[in-house]
């Protein structure tokens, strides 16, 4: 139904509907964002998550979220190793979830932001070793209350090297 199809008092209606709505979101984002962080560390990670898609002012919250959880296995698992391009598909796939994480932990340094907790999990080294070492560093300098760190159990990182 389209606004041309409503009646003038179903316009006021609807128009006094949505601004009531607009003034609560406005009550819950009012809250400092320390309440509001509280609050998401509370949900489970994927309705975190999600509330970034609410609005730019929810999502401006997820972003100094303080609690961090980057896996790349999220990014690599549906990556078949028998596939011709599984190759080139997981560098591409490392990249951008290398990316991702830098784009993250510089947000939280840039705004000397401090972070409550931080997981890693990561399955694939031979990609990032150095791009490890710039996360914790980064993870350090940002006050890291508690750092979660799952790295791959076989040998080196540098096995294929030898």
């Amino acid at each position: 139904m389209s606004m041309n199809n409503l009646t003038k008092s179903q316009k006021v209606v609807l128009v006094a509907f949505t601004s009531e709505m607009e003034q609560e979101e406005d009550k819950l984002l009012n809250l400092p964002k320390f309440i509001l962080h509280n609050i998401l560390s509370r949900l489970p990670w994927k309705d975190v998550n999600q509330t970034s898609l609410l609005s730019k002012a929810w999502l401006e919250t997820w972003y100094t979220f303080p609690i961090l959880c980057f896996f790349d296995f999220i990014t690599t698992k549906s990556i078949q190793p028998t596939e011709d391009i599984a190759g080139e598909d997981l560098s591409r796939k490392s990249k951008d979830f290398i990316e991702y994480v830098k784009s993250r932990l510089l947000r939280f340094w840039d705004q000397r932001l401090t972070i409550k907790e931080c997981k890693f999990a990561i399955l694939e080294l031979r990609c990032m070793p150095n791009d490890l070492d710039l996360f914790l560093k980064l993870v350090g300098e940002s006050r890291v209350e508690v750092l979660d760190l799952r790295l791959p159990e076989y040998g080196s990182i540098f096995q294929d090297e030898k």
